[in-house]
């Protein structure tokens, strides 16, 4: 499986994963990216979280969860090895958010 194809399958499986088995009330987290290292012992998965000020607590919440998110994943997805799963926040999104705000107040 080609290193773009595994980061796609393993991003879309733990967006469904993840809904599933962290539970955290009143709080959306998004899978944004996935990055495997090339020897797929490894993975970089970044997340979204709404709201922001939840990002610790849904971070905290993803690391006390990253075994039965990979059991579930290897349950999903076919591989010799299940990466290890380190999460980290994506700001892109509130970056994004705070650049349309200034380009708004410029007009």
């Amino acid at each position: 499986m080609s290193q773009v194809r595994l980061n796609h399958v393993l991003r879309e499986e733990l967006a469904g994963i993840i809904s599933r088995e962290v539970a955290l009330p009143g709080v959306l987290i998004t899978v944004v990216y996935v990055l495997a290292s090339v020897d797929q012992k490894a993975a970089t998965v970044g997340v979204s979280v709404l709201p922001d000020n939840q990002a610790g607590t849904a971070l905290a919440a993803l690391k006390r969860s990253a075994r039965p998110i990979a059991a579930a994943l290897t349950k999903k997805v076919r591989l010799r090895q299940i990466p290890r799963l380190s999460f980290v926040f994506d700001s892109t999104e509130k970056e994004a958010a705070a650049m349309e705000a200034y380009l708004d107040n410029l007009e």
